[in-house]
Formats: structure tokens, sequence, C-alpha cells
């Protein structure tokens, strides 16, 4: 019997799911307890998931959990810890295939924290960032994707900031949940 891959229509239509299952993961919920939720998004009118069995939140699993790794190891280290391979992880999309090349660019993603709101759910925004991240250190990054962040969100029109659900003229104080994604 031929050994069982995982399909890239399979995997791809998981993808569409994967930040809601990472966050599951981090919460403690299992591959298992994952299939429901993502069918249970479905039902509440997400993307389809035709193609794609529990058999392929394998391979998601598998990169939500390097991606997961990666955020940890990066809030773990020091400010001024020069970031290293442990910090970040191969973009979701990519798959395992990723893991151990070389990479020009990089999706930075984090949560914002922004003065004077509260948020019950955090927003999140993305930067790709070109070249190389060697000899940076957290603090660095950090500093260099807030002014990036911020100069984005100043960009937005009114449309797009009610999308997110703030008003215009919020200043980014500080990132979490910082996720560094190889392209």
């Amino acid at each position: 019997m031929p050994a069982r891959r995982a399909t890239a229509a399979g995997v791809s239509a998981l993808l569409q799911y994967f930040y809601p299952i990472q966050e599951f993961m981090r919460e403690g919920g299992s591959r298992a307890q994952a299939w429901g939720l993502v069918a249970d998004l479905v039902e509440q009118g997400g993307p389809t998931t035709e193609g794609s069995t529990i058999f392929y939140m394998n391979e998601v699993w598998a990169r939500a959990r390097n991606l997961e790794n990666a955020r940890a190891g990066f809030a773990a280290a020091g400010d001024l810890t020069e970031l290293d391979a442990g910090m970040m992880a191969p973009a979701p999309w990519l798959g395992s295939s990723g893991l151990g090349q070389t990479f020009d660019a990089y999706q930075i993603r984090a949560a914002l924290d922004l003065e004077g709101l509260e948020l019950d759910t955090p927003i999140y925004m993305d930067i790709k960032l070109p070249g190389s991240l060697e000899g940076w250190s957290k603090a660095e990054l950090i500093d260099f994707v807030a002014a990036e962040m911020q100069q984005k969100l100043d960009d937005y029109d009114e449309d797009q900031l009610a999308a997110l659900g703030i008003e215009s003229g919020l200043t980014i104080t500080g990132l979490t949940d910082v996720q560094i994604m190889q392209l």
C-alpha cells in the first residue's frame, strides 16, 4: 500500500482556518477537537473544507506547532537577544518542506496594543520584511515592526479602520503575540 501524503488541495482547505487552529492549540485543545472547531466554523458560514479530512489536520497541526514553538521562543527571549532559528518558522502555506531552508523575506504578524483602547479580541496586523534578520535583536525587530505597523495603520482609510473596529488617530504602544514567518 502506498504511503499516504497530504494533498495540496486538502491542506489548503484547512489553512483557511490556520490561525483559529493555532489559537485553539495554544489554549490546550487537541487535534481531534480542532477538527470539530473547524467543522463548527464551517457550519457558522465559514469557507468550505471540501476535500479535507481529519488526516489533513495532522499536517496543518504540525505547521501550527512549528509556528507556535517559534512564537514561544521569541516571547521567552530577552530584549537584547539576537534573533535565531528557534524564533521563526516557515510560513504555514509553505509547509514543512520549508524547514531548514535559507529565507530572504519574512512576514511578521503581531497583536497590537493601542493607546487608550482595551479590546476583548486582539487586532492583528502583519508586514513583510525583505532581507535577512541576521544580527537583529528582539527589541530592534519589535521597534521596527511597531513603526511599520503604525505607518500602515495611519495610512488606513475610515472603512479599513471600521473593519478593524477602531477609530483613526490611535497609537501603537506595543506588540504581543509576535510571530516571525519565513517566506
